[in-house]
């Protein structure tokens, strides 16, 4: 059977899942990657470039995570000027407009995430920006906020009085040399360590000192009273990164099940994503099915037309793909299988990723 059969018969039996991207974008040529991730730099032209990159992703269909770790933090020096700079809170708000202002082509409104991590000065600040409290003019009730967490945050917040220090990246970066903003696990821990004695020695000024339980139970305060942030391991997502060895991983996307290397200006993290509907293959046919929607992905994104050049330039050198599932529980039905079954469950998993490796080792 051909390639293009063999697509047509799991599309049509309702086997496999095209995204919504596919479903829109694919008969006049547009783009049919799902999710993206870009990370403006410090500097008005970054940004606003980036609004811009923003707001064509979202007109072309993709949902959005947006690193907002490198902007620095309010009371910093902006033009030599000390204590002048605003702050991330009013950069959030225009992202949260641009994804009003442009939706997807008019099938759907714009979905962004907006990132900033636990160790950035602005953080109590960015935690109030859909609460009721604060200045209404500041708030961004359009966008999903996300808070990027290292691991010895997690270690610190077990217990009261263990203090947690937040910095402005580029004040760190211009007194220390530091890019705190750009490093995870060990070399995070001796970089914020670092930040913190200089702190004490009174080099560095744009810092709070928090009590580290206090502010994680002020995170779950939010979470309760709006269902955000999301909480992103950044440590853990990028010890798992197979590209480690050249980039950085600095936040989830938007549905967080997908995120790579970005380099501003450069690389944003594109993947490209079907589903297979579980429910409607036989056990023993996972695998298979598994394998040709890799190739049907891949092939995919020397189809698609990405709305930006560093978008393009992610797609062709990471080609990132994502395979979900769907009817999930038709299948545990049919096997008279139960959710609370390890090994039942994971066999299900195990195929299905089974099937999709060994096609992208067969590609490569």
């Amino acid at each position: 059977m051909s390639v293009c059969k063999r697509a047509y018969e799991y599309l049509s039996m309702r086997e496999v899942s095209s995204a919504t991207p596919w479903l829109g974008n694919l008969r006049d040529n547009g783009n049919i990657s799902s999710c993206f991730i870009i990370q403006p730099d410090d500097s008005l032209i970054s940004i606003y470039d980036n609004l811009k990159n923003a707001a064509l992703i979202s007109q072309a269909g993709g949902g959005l995570g947006v690193s907002l770790s490198r902007l620095r933090a309010k009371g910093s020096d902006l033009m030599g000027v000390q204590g002048i700079a605003g702050g991330v809170l009013g950069w959030n708000k225009l992202f949260n407009d641009t994804a009003v202002s442009v939706n997807q082509r008019g099938k759907r409104a714009g979905a962004f995430t907006i990132a900033l991590p636990i160790w950035h000065a602005d953080i109590e600040d960015f935690l109030d920006c859909q609460t009721e409290a604060g200045d209404l003019r500041k708030k961004s009730f359009d966008i999903q906020p996300q808070v990027g967490i290292h691991d010895i945050f997690m270690r610190l917040k077990d217990s009261f009085g263990n203090e947690w220090h937040t910095f402005c990246p580029h004040e760190v970066e211009s007194k220390l040399g530091i890019k705190i903003y750009e490093c995870y696990g060990a070399q995070f821990e001796d970089y914020y360590s670092r930040c913190v004695a200089a702190y004490k020695a009174g080099l560095l000024k744009v810092c709070h000192v928090h009590d580290a339980k206090k502010l994680f139970i002020r995170i779950m305060e939010v979470a309760f009273e709006t269902g955000l942030p999301y909480l992103a391991f950044i440590d853990t997502i990028n010890e798992a990164n197979p590209n480690k060895h050249e980039g950085f991983i600095p936040c989830v996307n938007l549905c967080t099940e997908s995120f790579s290397n970005v380099v501003p200006d450069k690389y944003f993290h594109t993947c490209n994503l079907m589903s297979l509907v579980v429910g409607r293959i036989s056990m023993d046919r996972l695998e298979e099915v598994a394998a040709f929607t890799l190739r049907m992905l891949d092939n995919g994104i020397d189809l698609t037309n990405p709305p930006l050049k560093e978008s393009g330039a992610h797609n062709n050198r990471y080609r990132t793909v994502g395979i979900g599932i769907q009817g999930l529980h038709d299948l545990v039905a049919r096997e008279h299988g139960n959710f609370l079954d390890e090994k039942f469950m994971t066999e299900i998993a195990e195929r299905i990723q089974y099937g999709a490796v060994m096609e992208s080792i067969d590609l490569a």
